[in-house]
């Protein structure tokens, strides 16, 4: 679903209920375009799904990150609940794949700091982690 000033779509959603039935959404005709349609229904719930298969330099990582953040807290789309799940898979034998996860999880940490409002996840494929 595409929203606010944002060229993206979200990975799932869950509309909102109240806004989805008012009566100017319910008459409108089958052909309308689906941009008037968005912009008379509010989101009840945005997730944004991210898998971590490979490290990515810092700069990476943020930019990465970064994009799937301003989607779920640009106000105009209008979310009520923002979720942002992470899920890394790396070999975690390997110390510097350990040090990688840390590194994203201090980032998204600061991050739930920035956006106190967005719930954010973030699960190794280690559970020792």
């Amino acid at each position: 679903m595409r929203r606010g000033s944002l060229e993206g779509h979200y990975d799932l959603v869950i509309l909102d209920a109240k806004s989805h039935f008012r009566l100017e959404v319910q008459d409108m005709k089958a052909q309308a375009p689906w941009d008037k349609y968005l912009r008379l229904i509010n989101i009840d719930v945005a997730i944004e799904i991210k898998l971590w298969l490979n490290r990515l330099s810092p700069d990476n990582m943020v930019k990465r990150a970064e994009w799937d953040i301003q989607k779920l807290t640009d106000t105009p789309n209008k979310i009520q609940n923002s979720y942002f799940l992470n899920f890394v898979q790396l070999d975690f034998r390997h110390e510097q794949n350990k040090t990688y996860y840390k590194q994203l999880r201090e980032y998204l940490i600061k991050q739930k700091q920035n956006w106190p409002n967005l719930n954010i996840l973030c699960v190794s494929s280690d559970s020792k982690l």
